[in-house]
This record gives structure tokens, sequence and C-alpha cells, in this order.
């Protein structure tokens, strides 16, 4: 999958993407019953990584995963954990890392190569898969 496989999930569930610049690399909110996202292309350093943030952005909107400036720490990192665990089941299914592994690939680097996303969301997908088994 890649960005514009997030673009039309995004269109086929009524949701709206936008770009804009500002300090957060993108942030999603319910606006009147529909979810709508924004991100900031020039904080974006790959489509890889494009695809990944629309996604976890997505999954906010999909696991009704929001929270606002003033929750506490808790509440965003259950929010946040939330996103992440939907974006990394839609783009990387445990079948397919596990049989990336099973086709040699043994370090985070050549995981995120292989499967064409980042290691930052490589890693994240293992302990994610480590955790919930």
């Amino acid at each position: 999958m890649d960005s514009l496989d997030a673009y039309r999930f995004a269109e086929g569930r009524g949701y709206d993407i936008e770009e804009y610049h500002g300090p957060l690399q993108a942030f999603s909110l319910p606006v009147d019953g529909v979810c709508a996202i924004a991100f900031d292309p020039d904080q974006i350093k790959s489509s890889d990584e494009a695809c990944e943030v629309l996604f976890h952005e997505l999954g906010h909107c999909e696991t009704l995963s929001f929270y606002y400036r003033g929750s506490c720490c808790a509440i965003r990192e259950k929010q946040e954990n939330k996103a992440d665990r939907w974006a990394v089941k839609k783009l990387l299914p445990k079948e397919e890392l596990e049989e990336a592994v099973r086709q040699g690939n043994r370090e985070a680097w050549q995981l995120a190569e292989y499967l064409g996303r980042t290691e930052a969301f490589v890693r994240k997908a293992i302990e994610l898969y480590q955790v919930c088994g």
C-alpha cells in the first residue's frame, strides 16, 4: 500500500485529507461527524513515511481514538497506540512480516528495505506483534 491507497481509503469513508503547514507532522480530528486529517508534507521525508503517517491518522479515525491538547499523557499514549495498531495491521500484517523474516531478513533495516516501510514502522510492528502475540 502507498499514499494513494490512504487517499482512496479516506475517500471511501468520507474522510477529508488536506495539506497544511504547521508545527505538527500530521493530526486528525472529528469535524461535524466526519474525520479530518491534516498533514505537513514538508515534515515528511519519503513516500514510505507519508503512507505510514496517513495510515496512522486513518487509524485515529477508524478507532475513534482522538484526544485533545489538554489530555493527560496516559490518554494520549492509549489513543496513539490504538492508531498505531490499526496502521500496523493494515500496512504490515503479521504474516507478511513473518514471511520477510523467513526470506532471510533479520535486521530492522533489512525488513524495512524488503517490505517498503520505514525502519521505525517495522520496529513498531515487531513490538506490537511481540506484545500482542
